[in-house]
């Protein structure tokens, strides 16, 4: 359990959702499989639908049987209802229980389950609110065979949603639907009866679908604020049909965090050079270093007053057949500094981080932006999203990156003298935003203590560094904003009472988080610059 002084903080995160999002205020909360859920009201009629939605216990509630959602009619207007999780989970798998006719719901109900984001700030277009689904309805037509579907927002999209028929459930009404929620891939999977994600005999599947990231128009959201949601509306504010009411029991909801440790060091170069191999007509010395960031690295002297006509400086490649399509981007400690005795390194300290796929002639080069070193280590991170092909200008897919190789250059370009390229932790990363700094697995006020301290300094991810740009900056103070609250791997949003004591932070640093949590963040931009093809010679 959080400490008063944390609490108080999330007293910040219920006002903002109800003064700033424009969604209805949650007075009412209920329990439900171990959680505390809060209940939408509004007596005017409000998204989606629209409907008015009530909170009254004898409209929704929950007992030894589950959850019980209804649509009803309270005088001359019909209600729905929805509840909102209390807390935002990420990435992991989400697993719901259902024990009604889901095949032979209304047509003109429709009962969701799925994620969303009231502060928004996504970059989908068309789904800036992180919309992961299951839904249930045949959408007005009684007609069509198809009573449900799976969506990543926005809907219109080809292929972002998958239509489907639930089958007869007269015998046995039991469903368990599960999302597996991870960067760049969305997993669903839906089964008769009642089963666990990780255990279900094969002839109860009915359907499964995997989305994934195709660097073009399928783009999987990355978590930000979203509450799981259960909800039983009216589509286009139809009435049911028939004027009866409508009732959804759900018997059952369990999350399951991704497993821990999601960036993966890729090459440590402890056991040698793991591979890599270097090459270059200025390259005069080459090898295994001892003091790396982390024990041991990897070093290259180059003498860029030599010539040099690829322009290829400083190169050096792992070994082919790279999959990197688990991971959103790559991070790498590296420095670039002077070498005694040598002529002093005068020009553009620029390390290019390059993927390749395919081989000879076939081979495609992706470029990230280019980095400045400087002549101490520091943590260097690009998201693949940032990495632009020489030949298209567009970014990996995901199929591309499961066979890729990585390539570390500095042009000869970029300056003369003498230069050592020194270089470790090469990391596959699952998030390139971390605000947790004192790694006590949730993002407080120390963290920010520990972010005021470092801020205009080169620095590392434990000293405010949360988006591994190797500097504590304006832009990891909004990370910290928006993260606020949350804790790493289960992060929590909590609603609750405003009488609870005041926090330590100062209130002029509570008043200053207020009101900067909604302004945009600064976002990195690709700069032109011509990009050269690195290959073997």
């Amino acid at each position: 359990m959080r400490n008063a002084p944390q609490a108080n903080w999330r007293q910040i995160g219920i006002l903002l959702l109800v003064v700033c999002s424009g969604e209805p205020a949650h007075g009412v909360t209920l329990q439900f499989a171990g959680r505390t859920w809060a209940v939408k009201q509004s007596a005017t009629p409000v998204g989606p639908g629209p409907n008015r939605f009530s909170s009254r216990p004898e409209d929704v509630w929950s007992d030894e049987s589950g959850l019980h959602l209804t649509v009803q009619k309270t005088g001359p207007d019909w209600y729905s209802t929805e509840v909102i999780l209390t807390e935002s989970l990420g990435y992991g798998t989400y697993t719901l229980q259902t024990e009604s006719r889901q095949d032979i719901l209304d047509a003109n109900a429709v009962f969701g389950a799925f994620t969303w984001d009231p502060f928004g700030g996504g970059t989908i277009p068309g789904n800036p609110n992180r919309e992961i689904d299951f839904e249930d309805s045949r959408w007005g037509n009684p007609a069509d065979s198809a009573n449900s579907q799976v969506v990543v927002q926005p809907y219109y999209v080809p292929g972002n949603r998958q239509r489907l028929t639930l089958p007869d459930l007269s015998a046995d009404r039991r469903l368990t639907r599960f999302f597996t929620w991870s960067p760049g891939k969305v997993e669903f999977t839906t089964l008769r009866g009642h089963h666990s994600p990780t255990d279900y005999p094969a002839e109860d599947v009915i359907h499964q679908y995997v989305y994934a990231n195709d660097g073009s128009d399928h783009v999987v959201p990355v978590p930000g604020r979203e509450n799981f949601r259960f909800n039983l509306w009216l589509y286009d504010s139809l009435a049911p049909a028939g004027d009866a009411p409508v009732e959804v029991l759900v018997t059952d909801f369990q999350y399951a965090p991704l497993p821990e440790s999601p960036h993966a060091v890729l090459f440590d170069f402890e056991s040698g050079s793991q591979g890599w191999g270097s090459y270059g007509a200025i390259t005069t010395d080459s090898g295994l270093l001892p003091s790396g960031s982390v024990g041991q690295g990897r070093f290259h002297t180059a003498d860029f007053s030599l010539p040099d006509e690829g322009n290829f400086g400083i190169v050096d490649v792992s070994p082919a057949s790279q999959d990197l399509s688990e991971f959103v981007g790559l991070s790498i400690d590296a420095l670039l500094a002077d070498v005694p005795g040598q002529p002093a390194f005068a020009g553009n300290r620029e390390l290019e981080i390059v993927v390749a796929t395919g081989q000879g002639a076939a081979e495609e080069e992706f470029f990230a932006p280019s980095v400045i070193l400087s002549d101490n280590y520091q943590t260097y991170s690009v998201a693949f999203a940032e990495f632009h092909s020489a030949a298209t200008s567009l970014p990996p897919t995901v199929e591309q990156l499961r066979d890729v190789t990585v390539k570390m250059v500095v042009l000869n370009s970029n300056g003369t003298g003498t230069a050592v390229l020194k270089y470790d932790q090469i990391t596959g990363l699952t998030s390139l935003e971390n605000a947790d700094f004192n790694h006590d697995a949730r993002i407080d006020g120390v963290d920010f203590l520990i972010w005021q301290r470092n801020s205009g300094a080169p620095g590392a991810q434990a000293t405010g560094d949360a988006n591994y740009d190797g500097k504590v900056d304006q832009t990891d103070l909004s990370i910290w904003q928006e993260s606020f609250g949350q804790r790493r791997g289960a992060a929590a949003v909590h609603f609750i009472a405003l009488s609870e004591p005041a926090s330590i932070v100062p209130l002029a640093t509570a008043m200053v988080v207020l009101g900067s949590f909604l302004l945009p963040r600064r976002r990195a931009v690709l700069r032109g610059r011509r990009c050269e093809q690195f290959r073997r010679s």
